[in-house]
């Protein structure tokens, strides 16, 4: 059987319990942590009592914890760049081991950014961490270029200024 009531009938009481208050350090995950939460109930009287109505809003606020992007991203992608920087623009390698570390060091750096795209919220613009990695990225890319077109360039250049082709593109 059917029944209707007016709104003024049946209420709800909104509070916050002091033990929801104490429990606010074991709220959260790894990647959050709840700093406060509160409550705002406001009445809104339109004049007539059987259309007034309450509304309650609990505002969360809350933190991020830095330590994942710090330990997953930031730490190994610098790392990772450092490393192939430093191996890329070594004497003593040959050019195609060279190559190799540099498409390693970019396959990882996208593999950094699917994590990222996985882990990050969809905002409208890209966020730091993302440009950060963007950047080394972008670094190592023209760190490969440079490595690919020094040995021509140079060669290049000895044959211009009548240096023997014996040096076969390294300076010595």
């Amino acid at each position: 059987m059917p029944q209707s009531f007016s709104p003024n009938d049946y209420g709800f009481q909104t509070k916050l319990g002091p033990d929801l208050m104490t429990a606010l350090d074991s709220l959260g995950n790894g990647e959050w942590k709840v700093m406060n939460i509160s409550l705002d109930s406001q009445l809104f009287a339109t004049g007539d009592i059987a259309t007034d109505y309450e509304v309650s809003s609990y505002i969360f606020s809350m933190k991020r914890n830095p330590s994942f992007y710090l330990s997953m991203i930031i730490a190994p992608s610098f790392v990772i760049n450092v490393l192939s920087i430093l191996g890329v623009f070594l004497k003593a390698a040959d050019s195609m081991g060279k190559l190799g570390m540099a498409l390693t060091n970019i396959m990882s750096l996208t593999f950094v950014l699917g994590i990222l795209a996985t882990t990050l919220p969809k905002t409208e613009q890209l966020p730091k961490i993302g440009m950060y990695v963007v950047v080394n990225l972008s670094i190592m890319v023209a760190a490969l270029i440079i490595v690919l077109t020094l040995p021509h360039v140079t060669r290049r250049i000895f044959s211009r200024i009548g240096v023997a082709d014996d040096c076969k593109g390294e300076m010595k």
